[in-house]
């Protein structure tokens, strides 16, 4: 017996559901790109002077193209990764958050 010898066969044990044999199903498969939807909604709804808070974040997200239903911890946690990541995404409690593309440099 080798390979995929853990996965139960519903011939060899007819009296666990379908469910059981195929396992525990995702929660929220789209969970894992939550990180670039929120990037995606902040460079195209927000500037320096139009912030959006956690929870028109958790709105947006619930509504299409997105459909995914997130906790406002866990946009949090995702918010200061990216901020780590990004210089140009802001997060402040008392303003919200926004994307402010940074001006270039003149050439002197």
């Amino acid at each position: 017996m080798k390979g995929n010898d853990y996965i139960l066969n519903a011939e060899l044990y007819p009296f666990y559901d379908e469910e059981e044999i195929e396992g525990p199903k995702c929660r929220n498969k789209m969970e894992s790109l939550l990180p670039l939807f929120l990037y995606t909604i902040l460079t195209e709804s927000t500037n320096s002077s139009r912030h959006l808070r956690i929870n028109d974040l958790v709105n947006r997200l619930e509504e299409y193209p997105y459909e995914i239903s997130v906790s406002r911890k866990a946009v949090s946690r995702h918010l200061v990764n990216i901020c780590a990541i990004y210089p140009e995404i802001h997060v402040s409690r008392s303003e919200g958050c926004w994307y402010a593309k940074e001006t270039p440099l003149k050439a002197a």
